[in-house]
């Protein structure tokens, strides 16, 4: 006889939770396919400039005879207190602590004469134009002997890879902005802080102006072109008549501060940091790095990504300067000339990527027409004689930039009052088998074009003056 059937159980329904959970899944889905439509939309439906603007150049030039340097520093905390996006690498890196300090620090040179220059860098990956010039609107005048001192303010950036988002590329996607408001605004305060602080009063000092080479291995390489690469470490250092001690040292280097990786999460200014710390210990006084023809890819050479290689790199360069400024081949200035052009240029953004970015939020800066604005500097001090670019430079613009200048001690100052992206040769720009990552974060061969014109023009005017 058969056994009676067991009842066929009914198909379990769903639970609320669950089907609130596919909800949700489904809402999220439609959202990001949403808005990869519109960025590609962006992208597509934008064109960008097809030449350079017809808005003229707005040219400001300062120049002292010789006479007596006065020099003052400042040093400004202004790392985060909260968890941020950190810079560079891939979207939603957020910082679980801080390794090292951020920092903005300002040297003002002034020339008794009545002109000065106050270098500002911050720990940061960049600032866009409109932010870097943001703090320096309310600064006071400095007024030598009752007069007023003409000021020419750079504000530069390391381009360090272990800071804050200050561009609003590195969000929580590649669809949102990575900037805090408060961070930013805390990191333009810490500037003007430092930039009042460096001009309240100078030390008379003389100037010791010196060059080096960073070692082939070790220190710096370019994944790129390894034979193309810029390795001079040019230091100039201030030293009190008073007392003979360091008030502040200046050190030019080309490379990406990028040992830590992008595993890292915990806020560093990278090997900077490290050099400012070598020079500081050794010299005395307050240090400050100046980036140069860094683009394309010229990086640190380290053995591992970590902390300790970030300190082997930045030591090293530190001692290079150090060593360099006590050799037989340094130059010592008693007094000097100083002079300074900065030139306000509108500069095509050709970048489609660029244009759905600001179109979306991510970048935030003023528009008109496809143009940015954004400047060119150029500063003299004795035979010294630095110009400026608005990004990143690759090592061969860097090197048309030097050969424009006559002066024995020169560099290329990059990410100087603007972050546009790499600054890349229009004849590498149009060859598909080059830079195929940096074309996607550059402004477009005419941005180079007008860049490399204007500098020609600065360094001619300054280089010209007394």
């Amino acid at each position: 006889m058969d056994s009676p059937r067991e009842p066929i159980p009914a198909p379990e329904r769903p639970s609320k939770l669950k089907r609130l959970g596919k909800a949700c899944l489904l809402i999220v889905f439609v959202v990001l396919l949403v808005v990869s439509i519109a960025f590609l939309a962006a992208v597509y439906l934008t064109e960008g400039p097809d030449r350079l603007s017809d808005e003229a150049t707005t040219v400001s030039v300062s120049n002292a005879p010789e006479g007596r340097i006065f020099v003052s520093p400042a040093v400004i905390d202004v790392t985060p207190k909260e968890p941020v996006f950190i810079a560079g690498y891939g979207a939603n890196r957020l910082s679980t602590g801080v390794h090292d300090p951020i920092t903005a620090r300002a040297i003002t040179i002034m020339n008794e004469r009545g002109t000065a220059v106050t270098l500002l860098t911050l720990d940061l990956i960049g600032l866009h134009h409109s932010d870097a010039q943001a703090p320096m609107l309310t600064l006071p005048e400095i007024v030598l002997d009752g007069k007023s001192v003409s000021v020419l303010t750079l504000t530069c950036a390391t381009h360090n890879h272990e800071g804050p988002d200050t561009l609003g590329l590195w969000g929580k996607s590649r669809f949102s902005s990575g900037v805090d408001p408060n961070v930013l605004r805390r990191c333009a305060e810490g500037a003007q802080e430092a930039v009042r602080a460096a001009g309240r009063y100078g030390e008379p000092c003389r100037v010791i102006l010196a060059t080096a080479q960073a070692p082939s291995q070790g220190i710096s390489r370019n994944r790129r072109d390894p034979n193309l690469i810029d390795r001079t470490v040019t230091t100039l250092s201030f030293v009190s008549e008073k007392d003979n001690k360091t008030v502040a040292t200046i050190v030019h280097f080309a490379c990406h501060p990028e040992t830590l990786g992008s595993k890292n999460t915990l806020l560093s200014a990278d090997f900077p940091h490290y050099l400012n710390d070598e020079v500081e210990k050794r010299r005395g006084g307050v240090s400050l790095f100046l980036n140069g023809a860094l683009g394309g890819m010229v990086t640190t050479d380290e053995k591992e990504e970590s902390f300790a290689e970030a300190e082997r790199i930045g030591r090293a360069i530190g001692t290079i300067a150090c060593d360099s400024l006590e050799s037989k081949d340094a130059v010592t200035l008693e007094t000097a000339p100083l002079a300074w052009v900065q030139e306000k240029i509108q500069v095509p953004i050709q970048n489609r990527m660029f244009h759905a970015a600001a179109r979306l939020g991510v970048v935030n800066r003023p528009w008109k027409d496809g143009y940015v604005e954004s400047e060119v500097d150029a500063i003299r001090l004795g035979p010294l004689t630095f110009v400026t670019a608005p990004g990143e430079v690759t090592p061969k613009v860097g090197f048309q930039l030097t050969d424009m200048i006559p002066s024995r001690f020169k560099g290329v100052v990059s990410l100087a009052s603007d972050e546009l992206g790499y600054i890349i040769d229009e004849q590498d720009y149009a060859d598909p088998s080059k830079f195929h990552y940096e074309r996607t974060m550059s402004p477009g061969p005419l941005a180079t074009t007008l860049i490399r014109a204007t500098a020609k023009d600065a360094i001619a005017r300054v280089t010209s003056a007394n």
